[in-house]
């Protein structure tokens, strides 16, 4: 196993247990773990209601599940909450053989959601979450009771920002995830006032304890998400209630992504939020709990959230 210099003895650690690859992936719920040994399955982290509505949470790229602390923990008693680590990150193993796009993804999702015995749900993708999410919408939309999108795009990579980014996957296949690559990373996720702000300090102390984490292992995901087809004609079939929101500084993913997306997707409430960028669910979250909370309120119908 190849490490560069610069990891520290902790993030060796991490890299030599990933390459030990041990196949198991894992149902949390609560403070108890339940495990079940099976194949290139992704880790299911369990929290909420049992017997309320099923909501499955994707995270965004670099980071994992605990994206979502806070909103898990002001909707745990409106949702039976399933929140994935998706392949190379959180508790997950290295991405299987043959698993080389998104859609690969959405469907391991969809497999395993089948091993849990969960039919519909509604979704709540943040970034490459959400381009997740959409696949698995246009795979089987019957599955799917409502749809918030976060960051997301329905259109590919643009042909000038695709080659900087494969240049970038090269390098880190030499060298893994370097100081400055975490530094591109954090400023990718986080919105110029939410970097510059002294009230976002600890929030930026904690992206970029988690980018610290990140192995070589993110490396085919990052190919996935960058090198994903357009899927914006096709989601004009869908009839889904849709949230599409964008963060106003969202350089990754700017607000004519969501515009596009918004408008590809039947009947979807677009919303634009300010003083943030790509991780407004981060950034922003209580202006997006007023956001969801709205939207949820309309999708549950006599469900109070």
């Amino acid at each position: 196993l190849k490490l560069p210099i610069e990891y520290t003895f902790f993030e060796m650690a991490k890299l030599y247990l990933k390459s030990r690859g041990n196949k198991r992936w894992l149902v949390r719920t609560g403070g108890v773990s339940s495990s079940m040994r099976q194949e290139d399955n992704m880790v299911i982290h369990r929290r909420g209601t049992a017997a309320k509505p099923v909501l499955i949470l994707v995270h965004s790229l670099w980071l994992s599940h605990e994206m979502f602390q806070t909103l898990i923990q002001r909707y745990k008693h409106a949702f039976d909450i399933y929140a994935f680590d998706v392949y190379g990150h959180g508790e997950s193993n290295d991405c299987p053989i043959g698993v080389t796009d998104l859609n690969a993804i959405a469907q391991q999702v969809l497999h395993q959601l089948d091993d849990c015995g969960v039919d519909k749900s509604h979704f709540l993708g943040q970034s490459m979450g959400a381009d997740i999410v959409l696949r698995i919408a246009l795979a089987m939309p019957h599955r799917v009771e409502s749809m918030v999108l976060i960051g997301g795009s329905c259109g590919p990579t643009a042909p000038e920002r695709l080659a900087p980014m494969n240049d970038w996957i090269a390098g880190l296949t030499d060298t893994g995830f370097l100081a400055k690559d975490r530094k591109k990373a954090r400023d990718i996720l986080l919105g110029e006032s939410t970097r510059s702000s002294e009230d976002s300090v600890a929030l930026v102390e904690w992206v970029d304890k988690e980018l610290e984490y990140v192995t070589p292992s993110v490396i085919p995901v990052m190919h996935c998400v960058f090198a994903r087809g357009g899927v914006c004609r096709e989601l004009s079939e869908l009839e889904i209630p849709s949230l599409v929101i964008t963060g106003v500084e969202d350089k990754a993913r700017d607000i004519a992504h969501g515009q596009q997306l918004a408008t590809s997707l039947n009947g979807s409430q677009f919303v634009q939020i300010e003083s943030c960028g790509h991780s407004p669910i981060l950034e922003q979250f209580e202006t997006c709990a007023d956001e969801l909370s709205t939207f949820w309120n309309r999708s549950l119908v006599a469900t109070h959230v």
